[in-house]
């Protein structure tokens, strides 16, 4: 299994964007028919899935909406978990915020940490397995530099986490009424500027359910 730190996949990210190698999303990745049977996969330990279809199989079911009415709390309390360094509490939030939403990097990240202080090591390399297969998922979509390869997302805090693995500091962000809608975002990588486009088309329609 890969041991990956955030560190890691921050140069991970960043040769991604900087080399411009292709990522592609393998075919032969496990494909399920729901989004239930990926996230049965996932805690088993399987993560060899097809990350892509993963998400789309998510931004389908409700749930995608309707964790917005708790998750802000769930986010809240988990904060408060991690100041006072109560690990076994965090993890217990970590865990209600996968079951409103499983695709979640950051929540992966958060969980993979936690699972290293416990000394829990199988399963903090778990988390972080799934973590990286849904950050290459959104990476491979495309190469982020023009609205037309722009990097596919389905909800926002995927294009937050994919900025902060790439050690980008926005500087500008506005919304392109393109073919397809975009972010365009211009950031500084390391003193650099860059221009990173995110299609947020399927945020937009999440908007209308």
């Amino acid at each position: 299994m890969k041991k990956l730190t955030v560190l890691t996949l921050l140069a991970v990210g960043l040769a991604i964007v900087l080399l411009a190698t292709p990522r592609p999303d393998p075919s032969d990745k496990r494909a399920t028919t729901s989004y239930e049977e990926y996230v049965e996969l996932l805690k088993a330990g399987n993560t060899d899935i097809n990350y892509t279809d993963f998400r789309d199989c998510y931004h389908a079911t409700p749930l995608i909406v309707e964790k917005r009415e708790f998750e802000a709390q769930l986010k809240e309390q988990l904060n408060k978990d991690m100041e006072q360094g109560l690990i076994d509490e965090a993890l217990a939030t970590l865990g209600m915020l996968l079951e409103l939403d499983y695709t979640e990097i950051s929540t992966h990240l958060v969980t993979a940490g936690c699972q290293q202080k416990k000394g829990n090591l199988e399963r903090e390399g778990i988390h972080q397995e799934i973590a990286i297969g849904l950050l290459e998922s959104i990476l491979s979509s495309g190469d982020g530099k023009t609205p037309e390869t722009a990097w596919q997302i389905i909800q926002m805090p995927e294009e937050y986490i994919v900025l902060r693995v790439l050690g980008a500091e926005p500087v500008n962000i506005e919304r392109i009424e393109a073919t397809p809608s975009c972010d365009k975002i211009e950031a500084n990588v390391n003193g650099k500027p860059f221009c990173f486009y995110f299609d947020v088309s399927k945020v937009l329609e999440l908007a209308q359910r």
